[in-house]
């Protein structure tokens, strides 16, 4: 017996949560903490597509519209890296039940702004808001899951947010399918509505990462949140209270790690990635209201957004089954390069869709099939790059600052998203809109560069056994 209980303790945390495996407990952590993306989805998408109808209402310079876009990922970049530290000091649970607090009030005051600048300060606002909670989400959703199942868990997760963005395009339609004339402030109201009672759910409900617990010398309760996630995954077998309190191979807090060793590069090439698929994606989400309403589509223009975001959740899809096939790395590789060819095929099948009112050739209507497949290729390789790259940000740093890394690298990946809006206004003065999707096939070819360079392979395999693996180079 003694011999019995000695082993026990030789079990790790990562040990008692992949015996206790996936079930509803992983479940209800993505339903309540992670509803946060699918309002913070919709609202950003809304921050676009209505972007024209505000320019319009208040006579404002592309600049200006361009401005209104930016601030908000600018907030978000700020509460990005005062949310990720945060979270390492205080736990993930608090920044994840305050961020629905922010998102009712910040959105709602952004309906009464009266002009430019009033609303230039709510959607600062907003954006601080996204980026307080999301690196905290992002680590709790990780740490509550069984190594092997990461990667299906943050799908799921990453689908709450397509859902947003469905939901925005959806409210856009029925408003004015030309999207010339939308009332934006009713759509907004309707979009942070659901923060409510999830403020009122995720503050009864929600519980704290084992992980920090555990870092943070807090053995009982962790040992009390497994022991509520054996009971909801039916799992009485496992024992959940002799597990080892000290992390395996975790090292010495403090975000200073992440600029020494093996870290650096990490750390400097995944804020880089980060950028890249920030300004693909949100500057396609920009680009498109502009392009598509000038040209003679198949279909309206938000029919055709809307075929572009359903193809959100089988980027996730086809990313879970390359999931099973290749390394991380692998798979980030495979999402620069499709999103580089889908980018070039883009181009210069727009060049070649007729001007709307023109009449549609056969040439013509070739050109247009292939501008909605590769505009539905970009959404759905930009899915698969975001599984991978949170993915792997929340397995290859340490739990003490896991969430001040993905707090840095989403708060610096930013720079894309804020970026975007004035490149593309720049552009539609000097060269055209469609070069955004130019710039991102070079952005992604130095990407696959950096990605070819990464030290670290993070594919099923325990938290604590990463670390070390790095915790000799990080010296």
């Amino acid at each position: 017996m003694q011999l019995a209980k000695n082993n026990n303790c030789q079990r790790s945390l990562d040990d008692v949560i992949d015996d206790l495996g996936f079930g509803l407990a992983q479940m209800k952590w993505v339903a309540l903490a992670g509803t946060g993306w699918t309002i913070i989805g919709a609202l950003k998408l809304m921050h676009s597509l209505v972007s024209t109808s505000i320019g319009t209402e208040w006579n404002l310079y592309g600049y200006q519209r361009g401005a209104l876009v930016s601030v908000c990922f600018a907030g978000q970049g700020v509460g990005s890296l005062l949310g990720g530290h945060l979270s390492d000091k205080f736990g993930r649970r608090v920044p994840c039940v305050v961020m629905y607090v922010f998102l009712f009030i910040f959105g709602v005051a952004s309906t009464t702004a009266s002009g430019f600048w009033s609303l230039m300060a709510w959607r600062l606002a907003l954006g601080f808001t996204f980026g307080l909670g999301s690196a905290p989400l992002l680590a709790l959703i990780n740490e509550t899951c069984p190594s092997d199942f990461r990667m299906l868990n943050g799908a799921v997760s990453a689908c709450l947010f397509c859902a947003g963005a469905i939901l925005s395009v959806g409210l856009v339609w029925m408003e004015d399918p030309s999207m010339e004339s939308i009332d934006w402030r009713t759509l907004v109201m309707i979009t942070v509505a659901p923060a409510v009672p999830f403020m009122v759910f995720s503050g009864i409900y929600l519980q704290e990462s084992p992980h920090f617990l555990a870092s943070s010398n807090r053995h009982t309760e962790a040992s009390s949140v497994l022991n509520d996630m054996r009971m909801m995954n039916s799992a009485a077998s496992v024992d959940v209270d002799s597990w080892n309190q000290q992390q395996n191979h975790e090292i010495s807090p403090g975000p200073a790690m992440l600029f020494k060793g093996a870290y650096r590069f990490t750390f400097f090439a995944m804020c880089f990635t980060a950028v890249v698929i920030n300004y693909s994606y949100y500057g396609a989400m920009y680009a498109l209201p502009i392009l598509l309403p000038s040209k003679h589509m198949t279909y309206s223009p938000a029919a055709s957004m809307m075929i572009a975001q359903l193809c959100e959740p089988v980027g996730y899809g086809v990313g879970l089954v390359l999931a099973r096939f290749t390394t991380r790395k692998e798979g980030l590789l495979i999402y620069l390069c499709g999103l580089a060819f889908c980018c070039g095929m883009f181009f210069f099948a727009l060049s070649k869709v007729p001007d709307m009112g023109d009449g549609i050739g056969y040439l013509h209507a070739l050109a247009v099939s292939k501008a909605n497949f590769s505009m539905s290729g970009v959404n759905l390789f930009n899915q698969i790059g975001f599984l991978f790259i949170y993915t792997y940000m929340a397995e290859v740093f340490p739990t003490s600052v896991r969430a001040t890394a993905l707090g840095f690298c989403g708060g610096l990946g930013r720079l894309g998203s804020i970026g975007a809006p004035f490149m593309i206004e720049l552009l539609v003065h000097h060269g055209g809109v469609s070069l955004h999707y130019v710039l991102v096939v070079l952005l992604c070819a130095i990407n696959v560069v950096l990605v070819l360079k990464l030290p670290i392979e993070t594919k099923n395999r325990q938290l604590g056994s990463i670390h070390g693996e790095t915790e000799p180079l990080v010296k």
